[in-house]
Parts: C-alpha cells; structure tokens; sequence
C-alpha cells in the first residue's frame, strides 16, 4: 500500500494486526545537517521522536536543541537507508487524508461533510484540512547556533482527539455517575499551525525535501514551479481507549452543560471545561495508582459531545494507553469490578490532597502536573476535579472546598474595585458594585441556568474559578 511502512511487520502493527511490544513504530527524525552516508544510521546530527510528539517539536518554524546547538525546522524529507546507498523519496508527505475540525467541540471528523456529525457546527467553526503523516523533518543544513537558555516555538500540536465507533466498544458500565464504555478508537494529534495549516514548497537543492514558506527569509531556497500544498501535520494511531461521560448532564442543583452565547458564559464554560479536564488527568492518577503504573503510560483528555437536539454540549473524558495498539491498561479498569475500584482510588487520592502536608492552592506535581500534559497546567485544578468526582458520585460535593480562595478573591476585588461584601463566608456570596449591578460569585457546577447568559438583569454570575485568577473579566460584564 501507497505511503505505508516497507516492512511488513510493522505495518501490520500499525493497522492494529499485530501487537506492537518489543519495537517502536511511528517514529520520524529531524536531521540537524545533510546525510552524507547511510552508515552509520541515524546519522549524529539526527534526533528522532515518535509522530505524535514530532509534529509539535519538529515542526517547521520551531528551534530544536542538538547538543547544546540550536536548529531551525524548515520543512519536510523523506531519506531511508537502502543496501548501503541513502534513497531520497520525492514526496515526504506520506498519506495524505482529508477530515473535518471543529473549532466548537474540538472534535475530529472522518469523511467530513459539511457540518460537524456531532454538535452541527460549520462555516468557519468546521474546516476541512489535508492532514499529512509526515515522514521526516529537516533543519536548515548549516552550523547552528550556540543554545542561550532560550528556544522559539511557533506552533504545537492540539490536544490528542478520538473518532470514536461505539459499535466497537464491547465494553459498557455505568457506575459513580458516569457511563463509560471501553474498545479500540483512531487517536488523532494534529498541528494546525494555529489554525493557518502549513504551506510548503519544493526545494530548490537535489533531494532537499519540501520547505515550509515562512520559515526561512531567501526565496532562491524553493523551486521556482509554482507548485504549494498546503496541509496540517498529524498522528493517527490504533490504541485502547476507555470513554466516560456524565450519565445525567444536568441536575437541579448541578449542570455539566456548557455551550455559551455570551463573554460571561464562556468563562464559565471555560471553567467547566477545566473541572472535566482536572477530572480526567485525575483518573489518569488513580487509574496508574490501581495498576502500579507511571502516570505517563497512560493519556487523558477531554472533547465535547453535543445533546440531543444539540442546543448545548457537555464533556466526555477518555483515558488511552499510550502505546500503539493498547498496552490492556484501560481496558482493564473499564470492566465493572476494576471500575468500582478505581472510583475506590480516586476518593483515597482527593483525602490526600486535602491533607494538611499537601498545600497546594490549584494544581501540583505531587497531584494533577506532570511533565506530560504541560498544555493542561493553566486548567488543572484537584478542586474542581474532586468536586465533579463528588457531583457525580454522591449528587453533590462533601465539603465547600473553596471557602478561603473565595474569601481571597473577595477581598482582592474590594481593594481593586472598591466593591464591598456583607457575607464572604457564604456559599454564594453577593458583592455591591455601587452601581446598578451586583456581583454573585457561583461554583462553576451550580445550576444557574441563567449563568451562560451572563445573569439576570440586576446581577452578573462569576465562578469562583476565573473570579479568583481573572477578576478583570468580571469587572468587564458589568
């Protein structure tokens, strides 16, 4: 098959046919300078990183650090050792598949048509993109320069996304609020070059590969045929997942729905999109405490999912294993005994960080961070994921996790903005603006069905979770 491993082991792998321990797959390199000979292979000035990690780092425009060098990725090749002799492939590009974004649930879509199968978005919120698995990067070719402590990155991969076939999900249980199902899905991580997609041409050197326009300044560096593609860089792979999502999106006294119409709602939003994301790094941390695992051999992550008559969305989770084909790890906690023992785990792990010796005021790497899912860190919160755990498990939270940040945040705003408060300590605490307005602080999770839309006519509703770290907002909705 076309743009497919030559060896047919591990294509087989690839496709999910054979298991994938015992050798890597998907892997690609940069190379720093031109191979010269193809032994020894990989040359020294190459660095190889797999796919999914290679089209954030190697991608054109971004500096790599080689031995104390810094490199700049400019485009793309394809160069394999062959009996001895270096083979230049003319189309570095690999497959190339079209599929659909959306930009409002942040899902990825197969044959995509001209709105977004889950939540009904198009025009600008649904593009069509050429994705590409590229099959090697290459830098400029010259000396580099000494590494100074700093490094530019001009774009980087978005968070991982599924196509998920529920028809192959044989597993299914429902438990601590969340129904969840468990089988093999399509794991997509994709660089868009920030929504702009990357536009390369022909190089004009023998067996130079592809350059991305932009990343370079001299235009005698590109063929002069005229000929652009313009596409996004990405990894497909084959892997285990494990799905859950709220068995009751919306309550009495507490909602999980989040598609807004205004500035106050998306920050709420935002909110309970942190609370989901918390949620699932969460799980990744008992689920790896359960199995006697590092965090990092599994992935987490959250998409949205739109209601059935899709006037709203709300989150789903999902857990991966990270390698190729599925390690066995999620598929395992998914069945219903091993589910029960890590909702078990998860509750044991909100008591530690509630301990006295935990002290940690939103996210710490002795709860939530970890190297691997640095893009989260502004978003992770072990409050918000013990909340929605409780939300979910029990109907509501145990205990007002939130008193002394609220009661911070009230008296930041009062000196700022010269508001007062006659009750800090309430649950729901009121704040006078001194004009027509006044300010109700909320938890992000709190039904108030009028929270997406800004709050009544003689109130605004902030969430305790952006009124502490961005007051400015609140004070911009009056």
């Amino acid at each position: 098959m076309e743009h497919e491993h030559p060896d047919l082991s591990e294509r087989l792998a690839e496709f999910g046919v054979l298991p994938m321990f015992g050798f890597p797959t998907q892997s690609r390199y940069l190379f720093a300078r031109r191979p010269v000979n193809a032994r020894p292979w990989p040359p020294q000035s190459a660095v190889q990183r797999d796919l999914r990690m290679a089209v954030s780092e190697f991608a054109p425009g971004n500096e790599i650090v080689i031995d104390k060098m810094v490199y700049r990725s400019i485009g793309l090749i394809d160069i394999y050792p062959s009996r001895g002799q270096l083979d230049y492939y003319r189309d570095p590009f690999g497959e190339i598949r079209v599929v659909g974004l959306c930009e409002r649930c942040k899902n990825v879509q197969e044959d995509p048509g001209e709105a977004c199968d889950n939540c009904g978005a198009a025009g600008d919120d649904f593009r069509h993109v050429q994705l590409c698995k590229p099959a090697g990067f290459r830098a400029e070719w010259t000396a580099g320069a000494p590494y100074d402590g700093s490094r530019e990155r001009l774009s980087r991969a978005s968070t991982p996304r599924l196509v998920v076939d529920r028809a192959a999900m044989p597993i299914e249980t429902e438990d601590g609020g969340l129904s969840v199902r468990a089988g093999q899905t399509q794991l997509y991580t994709i660089n868009d070059n920030r929504g702009r997609a990357f536009e390369f041409q022909r190089s004009s050197q023998a067996n130079g590969g592809w350059l991305e326009i932009g990343s370079f300044d001299d235009a005698r560096w590109v063929a002069g045929d005229g000929e652009i593609r313009e596409v996004v860089l990405g990894s497909v792979v084959t892997t285990d997942v494990l799905i859950a999502e709220p068995a009751r999106p919306e309550g009495a006294e507490w909602t999980h729905l989040m598609f807004a119409h205004t500035e106050p709602g998306l920050a709420i939003v935002t909110a309970r999109r942190a609370a989901w994301t918390s949620l699932a790094f969460a799980l990744r941390a008992a689920a790896a405490d359960l199995l006697a695992i590092e965090p990092r051999e599994l992935d987490a992550g959250m998409r949205l999912l739109a209601t059935a008559d899709r006037s709203n969305l709300y989150p789903e989770i999902f857990l991966t294993d990270v390698i190729e084909n599925g390690a066995g790890y999620v598929t395992e906690i998914a069945r219903p005994p091993r589910f029960v023992q890590l909702l078990d785990t998860m509750a044991r792990l909100v008591a530690d960080w509630e301990s006295s010796d935990h002290n940690c005021d939103a996210a710490c790497y002795r709860c939530l961070k970890d190297w691997s899912n640095n893009p989260y860190h502004p978003l992770l919160d072990w409050r918000l994921a013990a909340d929605t755990f409780e939300i979910l498990r029990y109907g509501r939270p145990v205990r007002d996790r939130w008193q002394r940040t609220r009661r911070a945040a009230i008296r930041a705003a009062e000196a700022a903005f010269e508001w007062s408060c006659r009750d800090p300590d309430s649950l729901e605490p009121v704040l006078d603006t001194h004009r027509d307005r006044v300010v109700r602080v909320i938890h992000p999770l709190r039904n108030h069905p009028e929270a997406l839309l800004g709050g009544g006519a003689q109130e605004v509703l902030a969430d305790v979770f952006n009124f502490d770290r961005r007051p400015g907002q609140t004070y911009l909705a009056l």
